[in-house]
């Protein structure tokens, strides 16, 4: 999906589309025209167009207008061939070339002051870091770009709804669904403002992911259905049938399996006619069982679990995306009494999940294997940079005493200023020495928490993770696999299996504090914002509100801080809605002088300080905080309860 999106976004950047009778058009004039500047930029539209149709070709163009652009100095000819290079090679899967070629378009055209190049370079950027999941250096080159578009001329503009797009997108992959529908919404507003209808059916697509996201289903939804109402009226197919694919999944997480299905059987009749890739179509076909599974229809949902399988083994890096196949494809078997078949997937399905569960802590670890190595190196430097200390110093003795043996007898009044000098730096010696010792020893002590860490984190992430995965598949396993009459049995399982995947959530949490050194108010604002926006799903009586002063933004809080006051948020909303009966509940986060406050309050009956006990969290609420060295008190009567934190 991230590939095709990079091929949307640097098309859309091009400002032209073609066809092969274009093509054809384009290259009769470079034949005939004899402005070599002419020549250069048709020639590098020509290869631009080749890339994603023939590779060989667009190389075979590039060479000649590079040819032609360095022997005529057509300095804007050759920031773009260098650009399309970048392109070229992304697409190729040659990240390391594509950023070379990047950042030397964006150098280039900095130098010679080519600022429409200049955006472009900087957006390619932001997408190469993008598909790499590098978020925060991709928004901040999106923003960039945005910055350069504002200021160039009106007609030299890049469409701006692309970027607002892109940094949608970015805030979307974030789990920040509000920021991105804020930006997507900025773009599509754009876009129906210039009549571009395809580039609206993808902003309506986003928007609609996006609120199914927040499980706005019913806006998700009105979104999804516009967005095929305008990819009918420009004729795009291809982004019609993925938004019924998106709508259909709507369905699904509504348990409308007979709607879902018959939005997935539409896209499947609409993709029949399309090019698709391995993955959409191992995806649909997963899809699609499912909902025959669901829908006890047996037989047909193993025939959509054949075909995905069958596409499975004809690319098994596909294998990420196949855990719902083999879920599908267990319970399915279970269902029809086929015990052994049904356990040979479910424990595919195992192995998959702890495979994803893997690599999304690995990234994480990496990270912190990185930062080992680079304090590791600094503390090298750092004895080093002490060695030429004491050998500087040696060579200032040696002379200091040169001076005073030469000298003595002529100028003894020198002795003593010379002397003076040499006690001063020997103390700067002795104090560059304990600064280096310290910075030496706090380096140490870092590396071995880091090693700490690591260890911490592949203990949770190999036992505790896998075990509560395998809790999960094997209740799933007990409630297909047997036919169970006692509601209370079924409802006991139902709890395990939930309190199972609630303790998941929370190890990612510790394990994703545990892997930082400091955590961005940033971080902790989309961490609390989807903690509520879950308690509103579940909720749908209490009214809850969140609000945060963005001027925190830019403060770090270390990662106990950051985890302690998140964990006393989660205590006191929930705490609120077992005992306190509010239909309103709010948090509010500001600076107090040189504090972080924290306020969670509700409308509820309120409570007997005195009387309550610690089963209520309270007590631990308080520890948490006090374990940071911040405040914590409560004021609670029968018109409500504020919790107040002070960090």
């Amino acid at each position: 999906m991230l590939k095709n999106l990079l091929l949307v976004v640097l098309i859309s950047i091009s400002s032209f589309s073609q066809n092969k009778n274009e093509i054809d058009s384009l290259s009769a004039i470079v034949n005939s025209t004899k402005n070599d500047s002419v020549k250069v930029a048709l020639l590098n539209k020509i290869a631009f167009y080749y890339i994603f149709n023939d590779s060989k070709k667009a190389n075979e163009v590039l060479k000649k207008s590079e040819k032609i652009a360095l022997s005529k100095k057509e300095l804007y000819g050759q920031n773009e061939i260098i650009n399309i290079k970048g392109i070229f090679n992304d697409i190729s899967g040659n990240s390391d070339s594509a950023f070379h070629y990047f950042k030397q378009s964006l150098a280039f055209s900095k130098k010679h002051r080519f600022p429409v190049m200049q955006a472009r370079s900087v957006n390619n950027l932001g997408m190469y870091n993008y598909n790499r999941g590098n978020w925060n250096e991709a928004l901040r080159y999106f923003f960039e770009a945005l910055k350069i578009n504002e200021k160039l001329p009106k007609e030299k503009k890049i469409n701006e709804s692309i970027c607002l797009s892109n940094i949608g997108l970015i805030y979307q992959e974030m789990k920040l669904f509000d920021k991105a529908i804020a930006y997507h919404n900025k773009a599509y507003a754009i876009r129906v403002k210039d009549n571009l209808l395809k580039e609206q059916a993808i902003s309506l697509d986003n928007i609609g992911i996006c609120y199914r996201n927040k499980k706005d289903y019913n806006q998700a939804i009105s979104s999804f259905k516009k967005g095929i109402e305008v990819a009918n009226a420009s004729d795009n197919i291809k982004e019609k049938a993925k938004i019924i694919v998106n709508l259909a999944s709507v369905y699904i997480d509504r348990e409308e399996y007979t709607k879902a299905l018959s939005y997935y059987l539409e896209a499947e009749q609409l993709r029949a006619n399309l090019e698709t890739s391995l993955k959409e179509r191992l995806l649909l076909n997963s899809y699609i069982a499912r909902c025959y599974t669901m829908l006890k229809d047996y037989s047909l949902s193993l025939s959509y679990s054949k075909k995905a399988l069958e596409i499975l083994n004809q690319d098994a890096s596909l294998r990420t995306y196949s855990a719902d196949l083999f879920w599908v494809t267990a319970s399915t078997h279970y269902a029809l009494g086929n015990v052994d078949k049904g356990n040979e997937f479910i424990t595919q399905y195992n192995d998959v999940m702890n495979e994803v569960f893997s690599s999304e802590n690995s990234k994480h670890i990496t990270e912190l294997e990185t930062k080992y190595q680079t304090e590791k190196k600094e503390k090298e430097l750092l004895i080093a940079k002490n060695q030429l200390f004491q050998e500087e110093i040696q060579s200032k003795k040696k002379t200091n005493w040169l001076y005073i043996i030469s000298i003595f007898a002529l100028f003894s009044i020198l002795f003593g200023y010379l002397y003076s000098r040499q006690q001063k730096l020997k103390n700067q010696q002795q104090e560059q020495e304990f600064q280096l010792k310290t910075a030496i020893a706090q380096i140490e002590t870092q590396n071995q928490l880091q090693n700490q860490r690591l260890s911490i984190s592949r203990d949770l992430h190999d036992n505790i993770g896998a075990q509560l995965t395998f809790i999960i598949s094997s209740v799933e396993n007990i409630k297909h696999g047997f036919t169970i009459e006692n509601s209370k049995l079924l409802d006991k399982l139902n709890t395990i299996a939930n309190f199972s995947k609630n303790t998941i959530v929370e190890l990612r949490d510790t394990i994703w504090a545990l892997n930082h050194d400091e955590i961005s108010f940033e971080e902790l604002h989309g961490r609390i914002n989807n903690f509520i926006e879950n308690a509103q799903n579940s909720q749908s009586n209490v009214a809850f509100s969140f609000r945060i002063d963005e001027k925190l933004n830019h403060i770090k809080l270390t990662s106990i801080q950051g985890v302690n006051s998140y964990r006393t948020i989660q205590e006191a909303i929930n705490n609120a809605l077992k005992y306190a009966e509010a239909t309103e509940i709010g948090v509010a986060i500001h600076q107090e002088k040189e504090q972080i406050k924290i306020q969670i309050s509700d409308n509820g009956k309120g409570f007997n300080l005195i009387n309550v006990s610690s089963g209520n969290g309270l007590k631990n609420m308080k520890k948490r905080i006090q374990e940071i060295n911040g405040s914590f008190s409560i004021d609670s009567s029968d018109k409500g309860t504020v919790i107040s934190i002070l960090i």
